[in-house]
């Protein structure tokens, strides 16, 4: 979950994320689709950790 400056929240699975860490691509939950973040916009970020070890697949 990103929480914005202005307290909204949003969920969803990141997508991407630049080399220099200023932008953050994440696919929201909601099924509206991807949204683009800055990192100035950011207030707080949470992760849920995930087992890379369950996980399978040609993207690992």
């Amino acid at each position: 979950m990103l929480v914005l400056s202005g307290k909204t929240s949003h969920t969803g699975t990141v997508d991407t994320v630049s080399a220099d860490g200023e932008y953050l691509w994440r696919l929201l939950s909601d099924g509206t689709g991807r949204r683009l973040f800055t990192k100035t916009e950011v207030h707080r970020t949470y992760a849920d950790p995930i087992d890379l070890a369950k996980r399978s697949g040609p993207d690992l």
